[in-house]
């Protein structure tokens, strides 16, 4: 089984619909049931079933995905061996990055790193954090950058620890806030994973907390949304106040911003994380890019940007 067909089946196994599949290998859904009928031969298996207007792979499909996932992973590392004999920084670096890093910070730091490789390209994949882990276990990533408290045995550097601000539109008294109308971020998440991470309800917990310690009254939540842009927004029209990372904000805001802290003085905060498999380091390639996140001043780089985009 070649490349392309590895590619297929995988692609198909991800879709489990025929007519989607064939739409992301740019070919005919006729075309690609040949495919599918001809490695059935080659192989002398069924490899998938019609279920309605789906499929459903066999037992035996299944082993038959497991072998080409596998068969692509040992034909990535063995181009990457071959680039990394190589003195000249240059190749694929796979990246699977949180949503909200996506959004705020990464692509300065992205930016900066090709001007000073420019022979790289950057496969990036933004995922859940247990997403992010599951593809760094199975070689399916070389560095994760996530975000939260989870449980990583292997190697991973502290980028960041963002504070969490209250913001309003106009000027607040924080001992009233129970009675003023709250805009919460509120995420639907899945069950507990091997990793000892669910996304972001820990976050909302120790947002909990952190009002627990304060107030003995209930937040008087009005509006639950789904991303802190959102929040911003309903916040700039005074529809309520908000709380939002660091992360989200930039210098041209015109919100009123109060650091939460606990009553220890200690600020309620959210850490970024460089995650990796250590045998990814003799990759010349992935050496130089985590050194090069471990050299960053990560604020005045991002700072930087707003500042250029404020100028531009």
């Amino acid at each position: 089984m070649d490349e392309k067909d590895c590619k297929v089946l995988l692609i198909i196994f991800e879709e489990q619909n025929l007519s989607k599949a064939a739409e992301r290998l740019y070919i005919t859904q006729p075309a690609l049931t040949y495919r599918i009928r001809q490695l059935e031969k080659q192989y002398q298996l069924q490899i998938v079933q019609k279920v309605g207007k789906n499929i459903k792979f066999t037992t035996e499909g299944k082993h038959l995905v497991d072998y080409a996932r596998k068969s692509l992973q040992e034909d990535q590392r063995f181009k990457e061996f071959i680039i990394n004999l190589k003195s000249e920084i240059q190749g694929t670096l796979r990246l699977g990055v949180s949503s909200h890093f996506t959004q705020y910070r990464l692509a300065p730091v992205l930016q900066q790193f090709l001007e000073l490789y420019p022979k790289t390209e950057i496969y990036l994949n933004t995922s859940t954090n247990q997403e992010i882990f599951q593809a760094l276990e199975n070689g399916g990533l070389h560095v994760g950058i996530v975000r939260g408290e989870f449980n990583w045995i292997d190697q991973k550097y502290l980028m960041s620890e963002d504070p969490f601000y209250i913001i309003s539109k106009n000027e607040i008294d924080l001992e009233q806030l129970p009675l003023l109308p709250r805009i919460s971020y509120r995420t639907n998440t899945p069950p507990l994973n091997k990793f000892g991470y669910k996304p972001d309800t820990l976050l909302l917990e120790a947002i909990d907390g952190w009002w627990k310690d304060r107030y003995n009254a209930p937040p008087h939540i009005t509006m639950n949304v789904s991303n802190y842009e959102t929040c911003k927004q309903l916040v700039t029209h005074g529809l309520g106040y908000s709380i939002v990372p660091q992360l989200c904000l930039h210098p041209q805001d015109t919100f009123y911003k109060y650091l939460m802290t606990f009553r220890s003085g200690q600020p309620l905060v959210r850490k970024t994380w460089l995650i990796y498999k250590e045998p990814s380091l003799e990759i010349n390639l992935v050496n130089e890019f985590i050194n090069h996140i471990k050299s960053l001043n990560l604020q005045e780089l991002i700072g930087r940007n707003h500042e250029k985009e404020t100028q531009g």
